[in-house]
């Protein structure tokens, strides 16, 4: 039995932050207006708490329509969610990608970002 890999890398685009749905265990937030970015992870977390702290908090992300950092700052410390500061860019480099913003929804794949 395999474990769930994800079609693709979802970037939701709301006023004033963007989210990138990385993979399984990261979530990346870029606050508009500013150059630092924020990555919201579990790689350390204890077995067992996928369902009962990332689960929850990963949805609540992606169904929340309006969210801002702060906002997501306290989910993150509500859920016992690691979060940092993000070193360099994503590499999206010939990556499935689906570009949510308001109703909109683009897929595809990015070539030479």
């Amino acid at each position: 039995m395999g474990r769930y890999r994800a079609k693709r890398v979802i970037v939701k685009v709301l006023p004033e932050l963007t989210l990138v749905f990385w993979d399984w265990n990261a979530i990346y937030a870029y606050p508009e207006g500013s150059q630092q970015g924020y990555v919201f992870q579990k790689w350390h977390a204890p077995r067992g708490t996928y369902f009962k702290a990332w689960k929850p908090f990963k949805r609540r992300l992606m169904k929340r329509k309006q969210l801002t950092f702060a906002q997501c700052c306290q989910l993150a410390d509500h859920y016992g969610i690691l979060a940092g500061g993000a070193v360099g860019r994503l590499d999206f480099n010939k990556k499935a990608v689906e570009i949510r913003y308001g109703k909109w929804t683009v897929k595809g794949v990015l070539n030479d970002m």
